[in-house]
Formats: C-alpha cells, sequence, structure tokens
C-alpha cells in the first residue's frame, strides 16, 4: 500500500515537470493523452499494481518531457 511520501515524492516530480514543459506546451500534449491521468492514478493507487502503472507513466512522461529514462 503506498504511504504519503510516495505520492508526496511523485506528485513534487509531476509539478517539476510541468513547470520544465510550460514553454513548449509539451507537458500539456503529453499528460492529457494520458488515460488514466496521472494525478488520479497517484492519488487512488492501492496496491502495488497501481502503484507500478504510476511510477511507468511517470517514467513514460519524465522521458518525453526531458529525454531520459
Amino acid at each position: 500500500m503506498p504511504n504519503a511520501q510516495w505520492r508526496d515524492g511523485l506528485n513534487r516530480t509531476l509539478k517539476e515537470l510541468g513547470t520544465l514543459a510550460l514553454p513548449n506546451d509539451a507537458f500539456a500534449a503529453k499528460y492529457d493523452g494520458l488515460e488514466p491521468p496521472l494525478s488520479r492514478l497517484i492519488r487512488d493507487a492501492q496496491d502495488q499494481a497501481a502503484c507500478l502503472q504510476a511510477e511507468k507513466q511517470m517514467a513514460e512522461l519524465k522521458h518525453f518531457i526531458v529525454g531520459t529514462p
């Protein structure tokens, strides 16, 4: 079961990625295409599978925005 530290860490990274991508709207374009939305995955994660799905989406989003895995 995820804890507050896990949620806070992913939410902080999500905000940082949004800040990095603002000038070219890359974040909005990629983020809007995620289903279910990453912020909802983070908020609603209750088990390991949901945590892994959120972490995978975060990694894909990070790679899209900053080009690193």
